[in-house]
């Protein structure tokens, strides 16, 4: 149980169904053979290598989801928003290349080497990269001391920060995990700009605040360079006044 504690708690479930498939195609395996050819035969039969690129394909789209849904950030996207894109490129050149690397082995392949390794090593990467990069968000934040969410804090203030939402002559000039004053006035000129604050009922009790949906979604959206997909408008050329909240 503890191993699969470890596992779950660097790459999620996913590392542990991936543990699993290992397990189960080993004992299909015959128990003859030595522990390095019941290794290679595992992870050259076509059940484990579809299995293991269609978890890690999971964990990925998993990743990506939390993002497209203010679940989760990636924080070093927040000045470099293309980030999340090339991170996708690369899990999907991984997966390629772990399911079509049996290919390099020499037939009658029975020994552990690099070569057998290396298509477990990508579908783990994948995994645990998907599980690690990413960080938790909170369903709600706004105006409070609330260290607990300070990298999510910063993720915003560097987000609203590329995008000139803070007043340049009294606003904040760099991240500091803070949720102040001039955060909240950021946040309320970003949904003012974006159109966050429609419906009187529903959103203007929200003013200053960053929920997961809309605008954290909006801010943490991994394909902004796709143009039929909402992407956060720039604040730069607003004036003061739109920063005020809705009714104030």
């Amino acid at each position: 149980m503890e191993v699969l504690e470890q596992l779950s708690a660097y790459g999620g479930v996913w590392l542990v169904i991936l543990t699993v498939l290992i397990l189960v195609v080993r004992s299909t395996t015959s128990a003859a053979d030595s522990s390095d050819s019941r290794f290679v035969a595992t992870v050259t039969r076509p059940e484990y290598r579809w299995g293991a690129a269609a978890i890690a394909g999971a964990a990925v789209l998993t990743g990506f989801s939390s993002l497209w849904h203010g679940r989760a950030f990636l924080p070093a996207a927040a000045e470099h928003p293309w980030l999340p894109t090339a991170y996708g490129l690369l899990a999907t050149a991984a997966i390629t290349l772990s399911l079509v690397s049996y290919r390099l082995l020499p037939t009658r392949q029975r020994a552990v080497s690099y070569r057998t390794l290396l298509p477990v090593l990508l579908v783990a990467l994948c995994i645990v990269a998907a599980n690690l990069i990413l960080e938790p968000a909170p369903h709600t934040l706004w105006q409070q001391p609330d260290e607990a969410h300070a990298a999510a804090i910063t993720y915003v203030q560097q987000r609203l920060l590329v995008l000139g939402c803070f007043d340049p002559d009294d606003g904040l000039k760099r991240p500091d995990g803070v949720f102040d004053p001039r955060t909240a006035a950021a946040v309320s000129l970003f949904q003012l700009r974006n159109d966050l604050l429609v419906e009187r009922q529903n959103d203007w009790p929200y003013a200053g605040k960053v929920r997961r949906q809309p605008e954290l979604s909006l801010l943490t959206n991994p394909f902004p360079w796709l143009p039929w997909l909402d992407k956060p408008r720039p604040c730069t050329g607003a004036s003061k006044d739109d920063g005020a909240e809705p009714g104030g």
